[in-house]
């Protein structure tokens, strides 16, 4: 069964981060939600990560474009409160681990 490398992806359906679980080393994946206030939070998305393809992988530029739309780091969701880091849509510790 084909499963999704981890990192970050967007398709038509959404935002989506694969994950690796620490226990069991099995892979997962998580949907970006929205919710009414405007926060954001990583939600588990029962089998998409065999849904999602490498060749929609998150580029650094799709991440930028949501730092500046919500001013927060697509990866961990902090909020981003520098000019560079809302401009990467990613804080500095995300950026040296995931891109």
């Amino acid at each position: 069964m084909y499963l999704a490398p981890e990192g970050f992806y967007h398709n038509a359906i959404g935002v989506f981060k694969v994950v690796e679980n620490a226990g069991s080393g099995r892979r997962y994946a998580k949907k970006l939600t929205k919710h009414e206030d405007g926060s954001h939070s990583w939600e588990f998305a029962q089998g998409a990560v065999t849904r999602l393809k490498v060749n929609t992988k998150l580029s650094q530029e799709a991440a930028a474009q949501f730092g500046a739309l919500y001013g927060q780091c697509i990866c961990c969701l902090r909020q981003l409160d520098n000019e560079e880091s809302i401009a990467l849509g990613i804080g500095p510790i995300c950026l040296s681990k995931y891109f």
